[in-house]
């Protein structure tokens, strides 16, 4: 795959949003002080910082902060390689991993595919190439299936809660396929 990243340095003033818009699937936290929050495509927000970064195809990325920082973000199509060092300092890490039975989900409803979790480290989504539409993820029961984060079929999301995890499948029944690590 050919990387075509862009950086986007923003100077964020705390609590403002700014929009960067962009085509892309993959997006990357360069550098930033503290946490930074994105919401893509106004789906829902998620919090990162330095180092981190994912897979989400997207055509804008709303940027804010709760405190004024520089931030440098790498946006577009492309691969990241996750930058943040872990140092496991009075915390466990995850021993224990759980592989949930494949999840057959009805078109167009959605359906809660994990209860909240405080021992959860982290849940991995994955959408097969075979799914026809994207899945919506969601982290409370949505009162509209068009909010929250995309998953393409082929595509997946790792996500780092400990709450529910909804998903809605728009327009045509999915498959979903989900791994749990955990600290017991």
């Amino acid at each position: 795959m050919v990387n075509n990243l862009k950086d986007y340095t923003l100077n964020l003033q705390a609590g403002v949003q700014q929009k960067i818009t962009t085509n892309g699937s993959y997006y990357h936290v360069l550098r930033a002080p503290s946490s930074v929050k994105l919401a893509f495509n106004d789906g829902a927000e998620i919090t990162r910082n330095a180092g981190q970064g994912g897979s989400y195809s997207y055509d804008y990325v709303a940027v804010y902060s709760d405190t004024n920082q520089t931030v440098t973000l790498a946006l577009g199509h492309g691969q990241y390689f996750e930058s943040t060092a872990y140092a496991f300092t009075g915390l466990t890490p995850p021993n224990d991993s759980i592989e949930y039975p494949d999840v057959t989900l009805t078109a167009s409803s959605t359906t809660q595919v994990l209860l909240p979790n405080e021992n959860r480290f982290v849940a991995y989504l994955f959408s097969p190439q075979n799914n026809q539409n994207p899945i919506r993820v969601h982290f409370n029961n949505p009162s509209t299936t068009n909010s929250g984060g995309i998953i393409y079929p082929g595509g997946n999301a790792e996500l780092r809660t400990k709450t529910g995890i909804w998903v809605t499948a728009l327009n045509t029944d999915a498959e979903l396929y989900i791994l749990e690590s955990q600290n017991v």
